[in-house]
């Protein structure tokens, strides 16, 4: 029996699907070589202008259930924009690793630096009795990302944490709650992101420099 053309098994989409994947990989190494090259003034000066974007946008605003995450390997740092949140008032949360293989991660609240503790990745979450907030009660997510478009296509670093927790946005065609706001620096910007059908879309970018909205969203 022949596959039928244009089936998932058929040898030309495998083929387009293992040149995407290598296209996906090879821009997350260019960026992180990228993201290296950035002087730690740079990077300093980055999280300062993070916290002024997103107060400015209203992006934080008093009583807001607000995720973000701590930054590793040169990932935009969020530390700034956390401080803010707080003062401001906003329910803070953090994700934390649930199933590794799996993928899978949930939100807990952010109660202070002492109370993280460092899992299987190095990555820093609070400890498993901190308060949990379902995922989609949020009000913002601050994503990290590997790379953008202008049309709010992200790319990660690889895990699918971030796209399996929030493959429920996939299905809502009004009313979008949490909204997904990628982080990163304007050198992470390219012309056009290699997507995957399980990807999901940003409403907004957040860079050093500006805040990129996606108005159809």
């Amino acid at each position: 029996m022949t596959a039928q053309a244009g089936s998932a098994s058929s040898p030309s989409r495998l083929g387009a699907a293992a040149e995407r994947s290598a296209a996906r990989e090879c821009l997350r190494r260019h960026m992180r070589i990228l993201r290296a090259g950035l002087t730690p003034r740079d990077r300093q000066h980055a999280a300062q202008a993070f916290a002024r974007q997103a107060q400015r946008a209203r992006l934080l605003r008093p009583g807001l259930k607000v995720a973000a995450y701590v930054a590793v390997r040169n990932e935009a740092d969020l530390a700034p924009l956390i401080a803010r949140a707080l003062k401001l008032r906003c329910q803070v949360y953090l994700p934390r690793v649930v199933n590794l293989k799996q993928g899978r991660m949930e939100f807990l609240r952010f109660t202070g630096l002492r109370h993280l503790k460092r899992n299987a990745l190095g990555l820093l979450e609070p400890g498993p009795s901190a308060p949990r907030i379902a995922a989609r009660t949020l009000d913002r997510v601050f994503v990290p990302l590997a790379a953008f478009d202008s049309l709010g296509n992200r790319l990660g670093t690889g895990g699918g944490f971030y796209d399996r927790r929030f493959a429920f946005l996939g299905s809502r065609r009004h009313w979008r709650k949490p909204r997904l706001i990628g982080v990163g620096y304007d050198i992470q910007r390219v012309p056009s992101v290699p997507t995957e059908p399980w990807d999901i879309a940003l409403d907004a970018v957040m860079t050093e420099r500006r805040v990129y909205r996606q108005p159809h969203r």
